[in-house]
């Protein structure tokens, strides 16, 4: 366990400070015993805990590029085929179970290794194309019918 972590889960604050210093706060609500026990362990290992949280507010400040990106992966128009999945795919759900879909085929989003066919079906732009009507074909397949007779077909 990393001394930053100790700090903090007996009971003080531990933060980086300008100048390569560490500040220590909310010594004043630990027993005095407990307080010399983490002023000794911040000057032991000083190295150590600036180290473990210049990692940490290095990924802090990772993560939200990265919900960034999985927010672009998703357009509004892969938002609306959703929705109008969505529904059918719930007043179906026990029959497409039945025939062999997961829920993970039918409504999951991944990331994309380069391509769009790791997503469920739900996400597909055939929902909402025009003149397009749903089914479950013989096999329980996901069929899209369109109205000048073409029928696209997913398999489970």
């Amino acid at each position: 366990m990393s001394a930053a972590r100790v700090i903090m889960e007996m009971g003080a604050r531990v933060d980086l400070a300008p100048l390569g210093k560490i500040r220590l706060t909310g010594l004043r609500s630990l027993a005095p015993e407990t307080r010399q026990a983490v002023i000794a362990l911040a000057r032991e290992r000083k190295a150590d805990i600036i180290r473990d949280l210049s990692k940490d507010m290095l990924a802090a400040t990772e993560r939200p590029q990265d919900a960034r990106g999985k927010r672009r992966m998703i357009s509004p128009a892969m938002v609306k085929s959703y929705r109008a999945a969505r529904q059918w795919l719930l007043l179906r759900l026990d029959a497409l179970l039945a025939a062999g879909w997961t829920r993970d085929r039918l409504f999951r989003i991944k990331p994309p290794l380069g391509h769009f066919f790791n997503n469920g079906v739900a996400w597909s732009s055939w929902w909402i194309a025009p003149g397009m009507v749903p089914r479950i074909g013989p096999a329980g397949e996901v069929e899209f019918c369109f109205s000048d007779g073409a029928v696209l077909r997913t398999r489970p």
